[in-house]
């Protein structure tokens, strides 16, 4: 009895740590999303109703769809230190100090690239800027939902027959 319940709880575990992988690979893509819903945002409010930057920034933290509120709300703490640092440096922070945000290097690199650029040119510039930086977030959202679908099942079943494969060592 002890036996079976062991094989059934390696079964369980496996299973576990395939769905655990499904889930990040889902939560990937539920961040790109949020990042790429606050730019349009940030677009039409940059563009069109010319927003202070402080003032967008307390206005997405309260906003933006998870996890990038918490990304928007570090930003927003880390504005009391502009002066003695770029807002450049304080996005590049902000970005430090949200790990619920599950970005790839090259992910993180597109937005690191365009918070430099925020607050130091026209309105026109920074139009484009936002434009190239959504686009950029576009196709990485696009490749994380194709990821999320095509290995999503897999690691869910890997996880299942790992779990089951040492079941049966076991026993």
């Amino acid at each position: 009895m002890t036996k079976f319940i062991g094989a059934l709880l390696l079964i369980a575990a496996g299973a576990g740590m395939g769905v655990a992988k499904t889930r990040q690979l889902h939560f990937r893509v539920r961040s790109l999303s949020s990042i790429l819903g606050s730019l349009e945002i940030m677009r039409g409010e940059i563009c069109t109703r010319l927003t202070p930057l402080p003032e967008l920034f307390l206005q997405l933290a309260a906003e933006a769809p998870g996890p990038a509120d918490e990304f928007f709300s570090a930003l927003k703490t880390g504005l009391t230190g502009l002066g003695e640092r770029s807002l450049g440096e304080i996005w590049y922070q902000a970005l430090e100090d949200t790990p619920s945000l599950v970005l790839k290097p090259e992910e993180e690199r597109a937005l690191y690239l365009f918070g430099m650029s925020l607050g130091r040119f026209d309105v026109a510039e920074q139009k484009q800027a936002i434009d190239r930086c959504m686009e950029s977030m576009g196709r990485f959202l696009e490749t994380a939902r194709g990821e999320a679908q095509a290995r999503g099942r897999l690691y869910t079943g890997l996880g299942l027959a790992l779990g089951m494969m040492l079941a049966v060592v076991l026993l």
